[in-house]
């Protein structure tokens, strides 16, 4: 049997506007967990669940096990709790002005730096291989 999976889900919000002395941004981390030993989908994750089961059809359950979401700002690293004993590091490098795509820098954890460009409210999924009991995140 497959061991369940911890899915680390980024999502960046930034505020452009124009009227406000600086930009607001936010952070949200969430960890999901993903398993073949039941088909239990919170309805929250049900889209997110139909877009994971494309590539790994033998994951048939999905639940949430925390949602961090905290102010950021740029340049700065933000170290998120992601399970008991890991935690994931995000920073958000810049904005590329021409896209207005942001750019964000991802270490979670049992992985190296991932970079990636990203439009606001937009999510990367990402498998990490850490386990909680059977599950994986």
């Amino acid at each position: 049997m497959t061991p369940g999976w911890c899915l680390l889900v980024v999502i960046f919000w930034a505020c452009d506007d124009p009227t406000a002395k600086s930009t607001e941004m936010r952070v949200n981390v969430v960890t999901v967990l993903a398993t073949d030993r039941d088909t239990v989908i919170e309805p929250r994750l049900e889209e997110f669940a139909v877009a994971v089961q494309r590539k790994n059809p033998k994951l048939t359950g999905f639940r949430f096990e925390r949602w961090v979401s905290m102010p950021t700002v740029l340049g700065r690293a933000e170290r998120i709790e992601t399970l008991d004993t890991a935690t994931a590091e995000v920073t958000v490098l810049g904005k590329d002005p021409m896209t207005g795509k942001y750019r964000v820098a991802l270490k979670a954890p049992g992985m190296g730096e991932v970079k990636y460009d990203c439009c606001c409210s937009k999510y990367l999924p990402m498998e990490t291989g850490l386990r909680k009991g059977k599950d994986r995140v």
